[in-house]
């Protein structure tokens, strides 16, 4: 497959190929649809190379959006337990070094 401008964007940003080919993979939901028009809209402008991270960075155009969001991630985090938060973060980790997931 060949890499695009916004793989070597995620690269660079994450330095970590794991975490940007998840945050790829995000962005390919997102282009589905899965969090409304509004970021499917952006997804697939970012998939195309129509725009960049760092424009999109810089916009007001989602920023009601981006701050919807983040004030539920917030509000899903508080809801954890430490254990809870403790587990997660293991996953993650896990994840982003390349071991398999614990079930």
């Amino acid at each position: 497959m060949e890499r695009s401008a916004l793989d070597d964007d995620l690269e660079r940003l994450t330095r970590n190929p794991r975490a940007a080919r998840g945050l790829k993979d995000g962005l390919e939901r997102l282009a589905r649809g899965e969090s409304g028009p509004v970021f499917a809209e952006m997804a697939n402008d970012l998939l195309s190379g129509r725009i960049d991270l760092h424009s999109v960075a810089h916009s007001s155009a989602y920023g009601r959006e981006f701050g919807a969001a983040y004030a539920g991630f917030e509000q899903w985090q508080a809801s954890l337990s430490d254990e809870e938060r403790k587990r997660t973060l293991r996953e993650v980790k896990s994840i982003l070094d390349g071991d398999p997931p614990q079930t």
